[in-house]
C-alpha cells in the first residue's frame, strides 16, 4: 500500500539521519566543551540551535517508534515527512553554529600561542641584554653600553664550567649503589687553578 511504501521510505531514511545526527552531536559537543570557546554568544547560540536540532530528531523518532507498516496512516506520514524537513533546516542552522565555533576556537588558540611566543621571545631577549649588561625599552630593542668586563667574565665562567667537564679525574668523583655522582672535596684546587688561568689569558689577551 502506499502507507507501507511511505513508512518504510520515512524509516529507511531515519536510520541515516540518525547517524548524521551522532556526528553532529559529537561536533557540538566538542564546541562547547573546549576550553578556547570563550565567546558566550556564540556558546549560547550552538546550546540554542543544538536543543531545537534535538527536539525535532526526538519527535521524528517518537512518532516512528508510536507506528508500524501496517498501523500507519497517511496523516501520521505526511506529518512526519514534514518533520524531516524541519530537521534538515535546524541542522543546518547547528552546522553553521559550530562552523563559527570552531572558527573563535581557533582565533583564541592562534592569540594564546602568540602571547606564548612573544612571552619567550622576552624571555630571551632579557637574557641577552642581562649578559651583555644592556637594558630592554618598551619597543623590545637593546639600548645601552655593552659592558666589555661583564662580558668577558660571563666568557670565562662558561669556558671554565665547560673545560672543567673535560678535565675531570677518576679521583675527582665516587659513585653510591644509586649512580648518585659527588664530587671530592680535593677537586676545588683543581678547579680554582683552571679558572685563574683562563682569566689569566683572557686578561692577557
Amino acid at each position: 500500500t502506499r502507507e507501507q511504501a511511505l513508512y518504510s521510505e520515512l524509516s529507511n531514511t531515519f536510520v541515516n539521519l540518525t547517524i548524521q545526527h551522532s556526528r553532529l552531536m559529537h561536533d557540538a559537543s566538542e564546541a562547547l566543551e573546549s576550553e578556547y570557546l570563550v565567546d558566550t554568544d556564540i556558546k549560547a547560540n550552538v546550546s540554542s540551535r543544538l536543543n531545537d536540532t534535538i527536539g525535532v530528531f526526538n519527535q521524528i523518532k517518537q512518532n516512528l517508534d508510536s507506528m508500524t507498516s501496517e498501523t500507519a496512516t497517511i496523516g501520521n506520514l505526511v506529518d512526519t515527512q514534514a518533520l524531516f524537513l524541519e530537521y534538515r533546516e535546524k541542522m543546518q542552522a547547528l552546522y553553521n553554529t559550530i562552523e563559527n565555533a570552531k572558527i573563535a576556537i581557533d582565533q583564541r588558540f592562534k592569540l594564546l600561542q602568540s602571547q606564548y611566543t612573544d612571552e619567550k621571545f622576552n624571555e630571551a631577549l632579557n637574557s641577552v641584554a642581562s649578559k651583555l649588561g644592556l637594558t630592554v625599552n618598551e619597543d623590545n630593542q637593546l639600548v645601552g653600553e655593552v659592558d666589555v668586563y661583564k662580558q668577558i667574565n660571563e666568557a670565562v665562567r662558561e669556558m671554565t664550567n665547560e673545560m672543567l667537564r673535560d678535565y675531570v679525574t677518576s679521583t675527582e668523583y665516587q659513585s653510591d649503589k644509586n649512580g648518585i655522582i659527588e664530587r671530592l672535596d680535593n677537586s676545588d684546587s683543581e678547579r680554582k687553578q683552571l679558572s685563574n688561568q683562563i682569566a689569566d689569558r683572557v686578561t692577557r689577551s
